[in-house]
């Protein structure tokens, strides 16, 4: 196919159109969904680990699964059996195909941002960690950038999910009190403006398949 082939072209500028046009896709995909989405079409997922402290490039990334992936987002509490502890992990709500895109981009994108630190590390000769979690929320806060980039060309061209109201349902009826917090926005250190462009440079490319949808993302450029 085509597209598939231009998405991971040397190109970037052919590559990053192919993947706009793969987000599209899904994009369309969701919206022939929604017609059929019923509360029994959702389930939920629990991804990442459980933590006791919710970093920023965490709250970041559950911002973009949400804004982004066609799930519902919400940090519930658990409990750290190993090291007896309680702390919260982040669950996901949404159809089972697009559970499997979320839950494979949230780990993506968790491992490609630590494997950048530890690249941006070696490269300056840094030794220490102090300046790993402002990088890792820079990280995030491009690929943010980048994604919503994308999703305001679906929206100049009248592409727009229905079904949010239904998954929303569906979270109220799992979690009829929740609270919302707002967190404070990283300091934009050096290490954090690096980070940045970084995850902007994150490219979308190798195709990953759900039960139903499928979306593009690629290892950062080398």
């Amino acid at each position: 196919m085509r597209l598939l082939a231009l998405s991971g072209s040397a190109n970037v500028h052919e590559a990053e159109s192919a993947t706009n046009e793969a987000r599209r896709l899904m994009l369309l995909h969701n919206i022939d969904a929604a017609v059929t989405a019923g509360a029994a079409g959702f389930s939920f997922r629990h991804v990442g680990a459980v933590s006791a402290r919710t970093d920023a490039s965490a709250r970041i990334l559950a911002g973009i699964l949400g804004r982004h992936f066609f799930v519902s987002v919400i940090w519930v509490p658990s409990y750290q059996a190993a090291q007896a502890r309680r702390g919260h992990v982040l669950e996901l709500c949404g159809t089972a195909a697009n559970l499997d895109v979320a839950a494979y981009v949230h780990g993506f994108l968790t491992d490609t941002a630590e494997r950048l630190w530890r690249a941006h590390k070696a490269s300056l000769g840094i030794r220490s960690d102090h300046e790993r979690r402002r990088f890792l929320a820079g990280v995030m806060t491009g690929v943010g950038e980048k994604l919503a980039a994308g999703a305001r060309q679906s929206q100049r061209e009248g592409l727009v999910v229905h079904a949010d109201a239904q998954r929303e349902a569906y979270l109220r009826q799992r979690y009829p009190r929740r609270a919302s917090r707002s967190a404070g926005a990283p300091t934009r250190t050096r290490a954090y403006e690096e980070g940045r462009e970084a995850g902007r440079n994150i490219e979308l490319q190798r195709p990953v398949a759900a039960t139903r949808a499928v979306v593009l993302m690629l290892p950062p450029r080398r």
